[in-house]
């Protein structure tokens, strides 16, 4: 059996705080569903922190207008995960040093940490 991993997080814990000292500058995420919801406030800390993010969203309009209010390197990306064309695309249209998905708010099973949502550029 493992150990227990153990966190000073929980349910009320914001972005912020769970980002407060990290520095996310050099590192690269795609955030499916990154424009509404908690997608939304995932792309929000993640760029704050310094990371270059990539919304991949079916809701374009609305990722285009998120990247327009945010500070940092942020950019938006059609994909329909229910559409086998659209998964199909090329890595590169995520951006250059993106080999695979970063973090997946839209599935709301799984919680994702920092060191797993992000890749190095």
């Amino acid at each position: 059996m493992s150990d227990l991993i153990t966190t000073p997080f929980g349910f009320t814990s914001t972005a912020d705080e769970i980002l407060a000292g990290v520095d996310l500058t050099g590192r690269r995420a795609v955030v499916t569903g990154g424009a509404t919801g908690i997608g939304r406030e995932t792309t929000r800390a993640l760029a704050a922190a310094g990371a270059e993010v990539t919304i991949a969203t079916r809701n374009l309009a609305a990722a285009h207008r998120l990247a327009g209010e945010l500070d940092g390197n942020v950019q938006a990306a059609a994909l329909d995960l229910a559409d086998l064309d659209s998964v199909d695309e090329p890595p590169e249209m995520f951006g250059k040093g993106v080999a695979a998905w970063a973090v997946d708010p839209d599935n709301a099973a799984h919680l994702w940490d920092v060191a797993t949502a992000l890749l190095k550029v």
